[in-house]
């Protein structure tokens, strides 16, 4: 039979929309970087070029102070985030302050307004004020009073903004790891590159990581980039945040928990500089729940648990399945050809820091707090094992997203049946793994964007 010309013309712009769908898709977001001060940014700007990066614009007057960054700077500022409507993200570092260190109470002023107001959706970095030489100590002695100020009013606003003001204490850097000037007051092509590297490891770290949502139960580490030497970890509240690791060999990093709702500061202090990372604690609570034999489905529960946090609850049958091979092979074609739904207990650990389970009935159980559930075994025949059908038919999850985990020891790992005989169920997505691939790198790989799916 012979193939009408238009099918595969039409097949061709079908694969085509589908890449473009699919590229559109994977579009990261775009974030723009602004910075602005005065003959000393003008250097900076100089030396590395900044402005001639991409999504980067740079504000500066030599010689200038307050007057010229409310007058001409800021209107630059705040119509580069209004005509470039394309980026997501933007990131302001501001440098002012060296001419007129006497004005420190009006440049908080204007942050403050500022930072709730027409850059209340901007990461605003506050650059310190860095040191000079050769006679002009004297005259700039004003400068600790002015970096002591910022430091406090980043500290005073960076809860209330959301962790979106930062403090890039350059001067402690420079003073520990010493610099050099053409002048006593601008700096060196080598110096102004350390600078530079000192603002962008704040900005790498702190802005991408420095407030952060997390759910109760959850745990993160976190990394003090850039740290010669040791770091010390503080938690302003442990209550809600708890440091329960820090690492020997990686004194930069600290794995911490999320206990309760609620927000604290994680203070991350090396000899370099300090890192404020503002983590909220969310009163989610996602459920992972499972059913385990051979250990395989438990292993991913648990990393799920690690990762998204919230309470998990383990399924088991009572009497327990048998070990030996055969036993459990007849026991479970009973239960399948009976459709049964076999008595299960529940072990539940609700605290992060629980390592044991504690065992409970199904009546105890409260499910109502749960709106994301996640439901893990090990394929049985290709189907969910009876006692996952006695858990489902026990507990009303109508109202609940259900994402679905399953590990198989056959190398081809089917879905299975579980979306057929609970049509009413809102399963989102079904993800499964041989058993010979739990918790590989690949694996966790998958597991990380399905979560995040």
């Amino acid at each position: 039979m012979k193939i009408p010309k238009i099918i595969p013309v039409a097949c061709f712009l079908i694969f085509f929309g589908a890449l473009c769908f699919l590229k559109t898709e994977t579009v990261e977001a775009r974030t723009g970087y602004i910075y602005t001060g005065d003959s000393r940014m003008r250097r900076l700007n100089v030396t590395i070029g900044m402005s001639k990066q991409q999504d980067t614009w740079a504000f500066y007057k030599s010689g200038m102070g307050y007057s010229w960054f409310v007058e001409e700077s800021l209107e630059d500022i705040n119509n580069t985030i209004e005509n470039n409507t394309y980026i997501d993200n933007w990131v302001i570092i501001s440098g002012w302050g060296v001419n007129d260190l006497w004005n420190i109470d009006t440049y908080l002023k204007k942050y403050k307004e500022l930072l709730y107001d027409k850059w209340s959706n901007c990461n605003l970095f506050l650059m310190s004020v860095n040191p000079v030489d050769r006679g002009f100590n004297a005259k700039y002695a004003a400068m600790t009073v002015f970096n002591e100020k910022l430091y406090s009013f980043v500290n005073k606003n960076i809860i209330k903004s959301g962790g979106r003001i930062f403090y890039i204490d350059s001067n402690s850097v420079m003073n520990e790891k010493g610099f050099s000037t053409i002048d006593g007051l601008h700096y060196t092509e080598n110096t102004n590159r350390f600078i530079y590297r000192t603002i962008r490891v704040n900005i790498n770290q702190t802005g991408k990581d420095g407030a952060m949502t997390l759910n109760a139960n959850m745990k993160k580490t976190l990394m003090h980039l850039g740290a010669d030497k040791k770091v010390k970890w503080k938690s302003s509240n442990t209550d809600v945040i708890q440091i329960v690791k820090k690492y020997d060999k990686n004194k930069y990093k600290a794995d911490i928990v999320a206990l309760s709702p609620g927000t604290a500061i994680v203070t991350a202090t090396s000899d370099d500089y300090v890192i404020n990372y503002v983590i909220t604690v969310s009163n989610d609570y996602p459920l992972t729940v499972y059913f385990t034999y051979d250990g395989n489905a438990e292993a991913v529960a648990e990393y799920i648990q690690s990762r998204v946090g919230g309470d998990v609850v383990c399924i088991y049958s009572n009497p327990f399945y048998p070990l030996k091979k055969k036993a459990l092979g007849k026991r479970i074609k009973q239960e399948y050809d009976n459709d049964a739904r076999p008595e299960i207990m529940l072990n539940v650990r609700k605290s992060a820091n629980e390592k044991l389970h504690t065992q409970i009935t199904t009546e105890q159980f409260d499910i109502s707090k749960y709106s994301k559930v996640y439901i893990g075994y090990p394929l049985w025949n290709n189907q969910a094992p009876k006692t996952i059908y006695s858990f489902l038919d026990k507990y009303d999850l109508s109202n609940k997203t259900i994402d679905v985990f399953y590990t198989s020891y056959d190398e081809n790992v089917y879905e299975c049946e579980l979306k057929n005989v609970y049509p009413n169920l809102n399963i989102n997505s079904m993800i499964g793994f041989a058993v010979d691939d739990v918790l590989n790198k690949d694996v966790k790989k998958q597991l990380r964007l399905w979560i995040r799916n």
